[in-house]
Order: C-alpha cells, then sequence, then structure tokens
C-alpha cells in the first residue's frame, strides 16, 4: 500500500469515525432534551402541589382545627358526640393526606435528582464527544 493510498484510507476512517461521533452527538442532545423535559415536569408538578398543599391547610386545615365544637347546649349529647366523631375523622383523613402528600414530594424530589444527575452525565458525554471531534478536526 502506497503512502497515498495509506492517507486515502486514514482520511475515509477520520471521515467515518467524524460521523458515528456526529450521530452520536445527535443522540446525547435528543437524551438531554428529553431529561431536562422530564426535569420540567417534575418541578412544575412539585410546585403545584407545593400550592395545593398550602391551599389544603390554609382552607381545610386551620379551619378544621380551630372550629370550636363545644358550641352552646344544643350541641350537648348526641349532637356534640356526633360532631367530635365527624371532626376527629376529617382531621384524620386531612393528617392521612399530608403524610402521603409527604411521600409523593420525596418520590418527586427523588426523581429531580434523577434526572438532574443524568443531565449532568449526559454533557460530560457531550463535552467528550465534542473533545474528539475538535481532535479529529471537525
Amino acid at each position: 500500500m502506497t503512502d497515498e493510498e495509506r492517507a486515502a484510507e486514514a482520511e475515509r476512517e477520520r471521515q467515518h469515525r467524524i460521523s458515528e461521533l456526529n450521530s452520536e452527538l445527535r443522540e446525547i442532545d435528543g437524551k438531554i432534551r428529553h431529561f431536562e423535559h422530564v426535569l420540567k415536569v417534575l418541578t412544575d408538578s412539585r410546585v403545584k402541589m407545593t400550592g395545593l398543599k398550602n391551599r389544603l391547610s390554609n382552607e381545610a386545615g386551620t379551619p378544621i382545627s380551630s372550629y370550636d365544637i363545644d358550641g352552646a347546649d344544643d350541641w350537648k349529647g348526641l349532637n356534640y358526640n356526633d360532631g367530635k366523631n365527624a371532626y376527629d375523622e376529617v382531621n384524620s383523613q386531612r393528617v392521612a393526606y399530608d403524610q402521603e402528600l409527604g411521600i409523593l414530594d420525596t418520590d418527586i424530589e427523588k426523581g429531580i435528582d434523577t434526572a438532574n444527575d443524568r443531565i449532568q452525565d449526559l454533557y460530560r458525554q457531550r463535552n467528550s464527544v465534542l473533545s474528539e471531534l475538535r481532535s479529529l478536526g471537525a
């Protein structure tokens, strides 16, 4: 094989590798866009959930916990017991809902952390591919 043939073969290999790297770069960029979208959805959901949780606390939790069911003599006996049972049930359901929201919030936070980690890893991969492309003169 002549020097010219070796040079031509080396150039074909270089061009092939550049093509592979460009393809890999497009794939990485697509994954970055995907995970950035996932991150946005999770972040938006967390903000919305926090707002709903605050609203629940302000519009239901505070009135429930501050409502005086002792009232006047008409509430004595069965009515008082029914009111107290209803109050306890509503309060119990609210506490359970708060606990479930706490679990959901933790899960969303883990998802946000995972998405951020994945995005950072993809950017490292992207930088590595770009570095190799530069080294090939592309």
